[in-house]
């Protein structure tokens, strides 16, 4: 009898922490999104090679900010591709965010000579609360497109094709 007992009390826990589970997700899934498509982003602190900055959409025109991790295969593609392609995407503006507080920005983006070199690109460091606060959820990689007012056009998390990234651009108003 104590056998069945307790394969039941099992069976009852293992139920609870399911439900309970699937109610974590349930809630977390029908929470706003913190930056929704059409919403503006406001200025934020980050810290770029040469010390503090502010991550700021460009007003002459399209900006794209990237989320990435050295520590993920599919950021480095994204990086990778971003080097090879960088001087045929019409962007004005790219900011490669990492929330590696370890990350080298003077020296560890010499892989990527082009996105090194570019004035239209800054490598920086974004502490992981700010992050949240103003994009939301750190999927990596994860691009966002703004216009020149600043406000989100797009946004994909996990790797993009290049040949996508550039047939948003003409959708997008500068």
């Amino acid at each position: 009898m104590s056998k069945l007992n307790a394969r039941y009390g099992f069976v009852l826990l293992s139920a609870g922490l399911l439900m309970a589970g699937f109610g974590l997700l349930l809630i977390r899934a029908l929470q706003p999104a913190v930056l929704p498509i059409g919403s503006r982003l406001k200025p934020v602190s980050c810290r770029t090679c040469t010390g503090a900055d502010t991550l700021r959409p460009s007003a002459a025109g399209q900006t794209l900010v990237l989320l990435f991790s050295v520590h993920c295969p599919h950021c480095l593609y994204e990086l990778d591709q971003l080097d090879r392609h960088l001087f045929s995407l019409p962007y004005d503006r790219f900011y490669l965010l990492t929330m590696d507080n370890r990350f080298d920005l003077c020296n560890g983006t010499s892989r990527w000579l082009n996105l090194s070199a570019g004035d239209r690109v800054t490598w920086a460091v974004m502490d992981k609360s700010v992050f949240h606060s103003h994009f939301g959820r750190s999927v990596k990689p994860t691009l966002f497109v703004f216009d020149g007012r600043g406000i989100l056009r797009k946004k994909w998390s996990g790797e993009i094709k290049m040949e996508k990234l550039a047939a948003v651009y003409p959708q997008v108003p500068g």
